[in-house]
């Protein structure tokens, strides 16, 4: 399609544009690559929410309430402009996750887990990658990689498939869920609440592993606290 074309097109310039161009010019291809690449990934996750809703992947029941309205209250404090997530219970074998497109998806069984300070604590890292617009910003991390190491892709939804594997990509994806988890400590500590942290950890993952590819380990991010 047009898109990919572009993004062929820009990327056959990269190599020498990189060696001797001026940075106004790099900055400009790197603005062109974020674009594509958000997106692109709007484009994927509405399409994939469009699949799960239909598949009832992700669905809603009367006892999400109390789960919007807590994520409500945070919109009311922290986003003026910008529309508050849609909430789904999902079946997938995850917590909680934020999509790019702003819907924020948890797993009905673990969520219900936990005691009231642990689920806000949950939702509001979760909340807190819509707040700091992380998907614009890995967007533009994986342009800035891509021009910056001279590297050619034809296609953007290919791109996105490897992103994690650019170099620096992990220590961005760390860098934001390091940060959200810093948003929600906050909130807790503003609000007068508490949890233990390694314990609420145990309850969600029982003897699964916590994937340390995009976080710190428990032990580092429960020192946060």
């Amino acid at each position: 399609n047009h898109k990919n074309f572009l993004f062929a097109f820009i990327c056959l310039l990269l190599l020498p544009i990189n060696s001797f161009s001026q940075k106004s010019d790099t900055e400009f291809l790197i603005s062109v690559i974020e674009k594509n690449v958000y997106s692109q990934l709007l484009d994927e996750t509405s399409e994939q929410e469009k699949e799960y809703i239909n598949g009832k992947v992700f669905y809603k029941d009367d006892n999400l309430n109390k789960y919007l309205i807590f994520v409500e209250t945070l919109c009311k404090k922290y986003i003026n402009k910008r529309d508050c997530p849609n909430l789904y219970y999902t079946t997938n074998n995850i917590v909680a996750a934020m999509y790019p497109n702003g819907t924020l998806v948890m797993n009905k069984e673990k969520i219900t887990l936990l005691n009231d300070n642990e689920y806000q604590f949950i939702l509001a890292h979760e909340f807190a990658h819509w707040h700091y617009e992380h998907s614009k910003l890995r967007a533009k991390e994986i342009a800035k990689s891509v021009v910056n190491n001279g590297i050619f892709v034809s296609d953007v939804e290919k791109l996105l498939g490897v992103a994690f594997l650019l170099p620096g990509m992990s220590d961005v994806h760390k860098g934001f869920e390091k940060q959200a988890d810093n948003f929600a400590f906050e909130y807790l500590k503003e609000n007068n609440m508490s949890i233990n942290c390694k314990e609420m950890f145990k309850k969600l993952v029982k003897e699964d592993k916590i994937s340390e590819d995009k976080h710190d380990s428990v032990d580092i991010r429960c020192s946060l606290i």
